[in-house]
């Protein structure tokens, strides 16, 4: 499992489902390779929170929340994949499009990587 989030704007990457929320592909997996996960990341422009969705490698559905400091460019969250959850934080290199890594640890100890974009 891996967790992510991201924020992006209408070119390229994502698509705004309302002029409010945006919608961003995150991606990610363990450091050993042995587990990955991929969804998308919503969040609203206004509160900068946003939810996170998608699936492990292995059909298990991931839910999770993340918040974003835009002008710093960072964030934090966490996620739930069946019995494992993490937390997470990240960094966005480039806002338009946007794009952006992190690390977390899960429940297990296991290290996770992440990218936001594509």
């Amino acid at each position: 499992m891996l967790i992510a989030y991201g924020v992006v704007d209408a070119v390229g990457y994502a698509q705004a489902q309302n002029p409010l929320t945006i919608i961003a592909p995150v991606s990610g997996q363990t450091v050993d390779g042995t587990l990955s996960f991929s969804g998308t990341a919503s969040v609203n422009s206004i509160t900068r929170r946003g939810t996170i969705s998608g699936q492990t490698n292995a059909g298990v559905e991931c839910r999770g929340t993340a918040t974003v400091n835009i002008t710093f460019s960072h964030g934090e969250g966490t996620i739930v994949c069946g019995q494992l959850s993490s937390r997470f934080v990240f960094s966005l290199t480039s806002r338009r499009p946007p794009a952006g890594t992190g690390t977390g640890t899960l429940s297990d100890g296991r290290k996770v990587m992440l990218r936001i974009g594509q």
